[in-house]
């Protein structure tokens, strides 16, 4: 039986977006991890998320820094190949001490979710210093990860819902089937979310992204009912695959 765990990014950037997907999540019964921009996040949200987390259906991790695109080509990344190990470092630095400015204790703080998945060796050896074990990257850099020599605990990410892509339709077999396929063969299923997706194309309040934020997770339930699998949060899903 497979776990599953729902991440929600780039928290710090379109409030009402964030506030209105966090309801549909608390109307779901559905635990999410939240990835905190940390140089974007307010005093006020961070209050918010502080509150809610008493409930214990959500937790908190810090992603990146400033979520600035530092590449030279068409991959984007915050950390990467353009950027030496002491930038690298500067920022992640950086976003920890904001990290626990904002939450103290309140979040997961070994924890790093790197702004597009993307990475290098530096950025690794960043983590390591700044004493973080464990990352979450998508399926699509396993390759990448196999081939550094510095290893960290993982939750890896195997569907990445686009609620305002241009092909919503067509896409969302294939990303439904992903995710069954994954549930069929993995013990931990990622699932990731923008809320900034529900700001739509048509300045229309984005109606058709959130009609179809309720209809994904409608259809992301039922079928793991049929696998019998359950909504966790990360840092569940990293204790059953790494226990002490």
């Amino acid at each position: 039986m497979s776990v599953i765990t729902i991440r929600n990014d780039d928290l710090g950037l379109h409030d009402d977006e964030f506030f209105w997907l966090h309801n549909l999540f608390v109307q779901e019964e559905i635990p999410v991890t939240y990835g905190v921009i940390p140089q974007k996040a307010t005093n006020a949200l961070a209050s918010f998320l502080l509150q809610e987390q008493k409930e214990k259906t959500i937790e908190i991790v810090q992603h990146g820094f400033a979520h600035s695109n530092h590449s030279m080509a068409m991959d984007k990344y915050e950390f990467g190949a353009s950027r030496t190990y002491e930038q690298q470092h500067a920022d992640i630095a950086a976003g920890k001490a904001r990290m626990q400015e904002l939450f103290g204790s309140k979040y997961v703080r070994n924890v790093f979710v790197p702004p597009w998945h993307q990475f290098n060796a530096d950025t690794l050896k960043a983590l390591r210093a700044l004493e973080f074990d464990t990352l979450t990257l998508s399926v699509l850099e396993k390759s990448l990860y196999a081939q550094q020599s510095l290893q960290f605990h993982t939750v890896w990410t195997h569907v990445m819902i686009g609620l305002n892509h241009h092909f919503f339709e067509p896409l969302l077999p294939q990303w439904l089937h992903a995710f069954e396929h994954a549930l069929e063969t993995e013990p931990a299923v990622g699932v990731l979310f923008h809320h900034s997706d529900l700001l739509g194309h048509q300045h229309d309040g984005g109606v058709a992204e959130r009609a179809r934020a309720k209809y994904v997770l409608a259809k992301l339930k039922e079928i793991a009912a049929r696998h019998n699998a359950s909504f966790v949060l990360q840092s569940e899903v990293l204790h059953a695959l790494n226990p002490c």
